[in-house]
């Protein structure tokens, strides 16, 4: 269409461009504006009065009737992110009917943009004029007048990196993947954390939460038992469907901190969206430049075969993406397939192997993102190589912590649920702490088994972990098994069945499958709690970090980093990294994706410190899937 400018200023006053009472209206109080701005103003949604207005190169203000309601801004800056094509895609990805409106909009969307809006009483195009002539809405903001009470509600939103007017991602190269680490100062020699997240929860909720345009849309506060839970759902890049983020703890607050950085953290895990991937080869081609994809582990090699699987075998000669991160095995740049960092949907390549966000981390610096991430990688390890092997554990005795939280957190689980509590160091040959603990009920009535795991810088800090996952787990799959008992024996019966995380723990609810833990649980003796090391107790976070690394290291294992930082995650102070370290047991979910081919660990016997089964090959791997929820 034409797009008619509706009054043209005389200096001083502000250019309106449109047409439309909305337009009239405005042109009426040009001289009260700020004369560097145009007015892009339209009684309908028109990309043509926009076009045309920011064609003039000067800050623009859109002001614009939407059904029942009028928007003002964002207020766009040349040359700066966050305009309304970014407030566009935010607002998709928010709405939970967004497919449902761009199809209304396609329908109707012209003749909207030609007829004036009937909503429009003089009252509101009052108000919107005042709005308007009061200070800007602010930069990445925007105002919405419901028309039909005249409320005026803020929200602001973060630019979208890949908006295709003003997103601008940098391509990924070495220079980028570098990390150099620096020091930093920790509250106390046992925390872990540079900064108390609750305590910025809410300046988080500010930047990120919001139901019309964050990149959170909400954060849903409720209870389950005894306990808070808060769920952030977040619509993440490539996907149709909301994806939450929980959390479950005593307080609201932190369950709330929890659950809005988890879906932050998935938000940087699901694909790129700090770097643009520039490399597609095979790793023949790249030799050492390249992480070998079977040192991650691979799927057995019939499993390739099976119909539908929805994996491609690798070979040398296999292209596929690569993204950049850093070796600290080697101090330099190295590249690792882009599938094996990001678990989202690809328009290119089959990957090689079911992948999630193992090893993912937030954290308010590099350093305490890459350590939290380590410890996820080392915790899944443990776990794995102690089911896989049927390794034998000693169990803690939970009365000889010096922390005394430690038997008081066990003890409330049993006095809340019946469930008996047992924590069992399954630490593996690196010597990083880990604990698996475990829920067992003595009733036939209530689920058989509830498992839990963590890894820390002690036994203590991980057995306090795996407790703080292990507690609000038991209600949870309480709730959750009568109603899926039928299906959890035909799982029990058929292993292969098993396909997601929650098909899992329905198999070790079952008191028959839980039998198969007895490699664990019978016979083992008790041991107190071993001092931490003193390498995780220094002022300094960095310094914790180069002794964990170190740790690893010395056992033959490499850390390999790839910054997945996006500039949302910037906006809020916060880095999210992935972790990976070639040659230990990847977490994977369905009995199908077991990922154990090409990792010697799991056959070499002093991996678990002499404890597993005699295992000579594959076939001697236990061939139960695991209980890890």
């Amino acid at each position: 269409m034409t797009v008619l400018r509706a009054h043209v200023r005389q200096d001083p006053g502000a250019l309106v461009v449109g047409r439309g009472l909305l337009a009239d209206r405005l042109a009426a109080v040009a001289g009260r504006l700020d004369p560097e701005v145009v007015l892009a103003v339209s009684d309908a949604p028109d990309p043509a009065v926009l076009a045309e207005a920011r064609a003039t190169g000067r800050p623009v203000l859109p002001v614009l009737a939407e059904p029942g309601r009028v928007r003002v801004g964002p207020l766009e800056r040349p040359g700066e992110p966050g305009c309304s094509d970014c407030l566009s895609l935010r607002r998709h990805r928010a709405a939970s009917r967004s497919a449902e409106r761009a199809a209304a909009w396609l329908r109707h969307g012209p003749h909207l943009a030609a007829t004036p809006s009937p909503l429009l009483a003089p009252v509101a195009l009052d108000l919107v004029a005042a709005l308007v002539t009061a200070p800007a809405p602010a930069h990445r903001g925007i105002l919405l007048v419901d028309v039909a009470d005249l409320s005026v509600t803020p929200h602001a939103f973060l630019p979208d990196p890949f908006c295709p007017r003003c997103g601008a991602l940098p391509d990924d190269d070495t220079a980028r993947a570098r990390i150099t680490l620096v020091p930093r100062s920790k509250p106390s020699p046992d925390r872990h954390r540079v900064w108390d997240a609750e305590g910025r929860l809410d300046r988080l909720r500010q930047i990120y939460v919001d139901d019309h345009c964050g990149l959170v849309h909400s954060l849903n506060p409720a209870a389950l038992g005894s306990l808070a839970v808060a769920g952030a759902p977040i619509r993440l890049r490539g996907t149709t469907a909301f994806e939450p983020g929980f959390g479950r703890s005593r307080s609201y607050r932190r369950s709330s901190v929890i659950a809005l950085l988890e879906a932050l953290e998935r938000y940087g895990a699901i694909g790129p969206g700090g770097r643009r991937g520039t490399v597609r080869a095979c790793y023949a081609s790249l030799g050492n430049l390249a992480v070998d994809p079977r040192s991650l582990g691979l799927h057995p090699p019939e499993h390739y075969a099976l119909p539908g699987f929805p994996y491609r075998p690798f070979t040398p000669e296999a292209v596929c993406r690569w993204l950049w991160g850093h070796s600290f095995a080697t101090g330099g740049p190295v590249l690792v397939p882009e599938r094996n960092v990001h678990y989202g949907p690809s328009a290119d390549d089959r990957p090689f192997c079911y992948e999630l966000a193992n090893g993912c981390a937030l954290g308010s610096c590099l350093e305490e993102a890459i350590f939290h991430g380590v410890l996820e990688v080392l915790e899944r390890d443990a776990f794995l190589l102690t089911w896989y092997t049927r390794a034998r554990a000693p169990r803690l005795d939970l009365g000889t912590a010096r922390d005394p939280a430690i038997p008081l957190v066990a003890a409330a689980i049993t006095a809340e649920t019946g469930y008996l509590v047992e924590c069992y160091d399954i630490t593996p040959d690196h010597g990083v702490p880990c604990v698996w603990a475990l829920a067992r009920h003595p009733s036939d009535g209530e689920p058989a088994t509830i498992s839990a795991a963590a890894a820390g810088p002690g036994l203590e800090p991980a057995a306090a972990g795996a407790l703080a996952e292990l507690g609000p787990m038991v209600p949870t799959v309480r709730d959750h098994f009568p109603q899926h008992a039928g299906r959890a024996q035909e799982l029990v019966a058929d292993g292969r069945r098993v396909r997601s995380m929650i098909d899992h723990y329905l198999v070790y609810g079952v008191r028959s499958a839980a039998r198969r833990l007895s490699f664990l649980t019978d016979g083992t003796e008790e041991v107190p709690f071993a001092p931490a090391p003193e390498g995780f107790r220094h002022d300094d976070l960095t310094a914790d970090l180069r002794f964990l690394l170190d740790r690893l290291a010395d056992s033959g294992l490499g850390v390999v980093v790839v910054d997945l930082t996006t500039p949302e995650h910037r906006a809020g102070g916060l880095r999210c990294v992935k972790v990976l370290v070639p040659g230990t047991v990847p977490m994977t979910f369905g009995e199908q994706n077991r990922r154990t081919w090409g990792l010697p660990r799991l056959l070499d016997p002093a991996a678990v410190r002499g404890r597993g089964m005699p295992v000579r090959g594959h076939a001697d791997l236990n061939p139960d899937p695991h209980p890890f929820p």
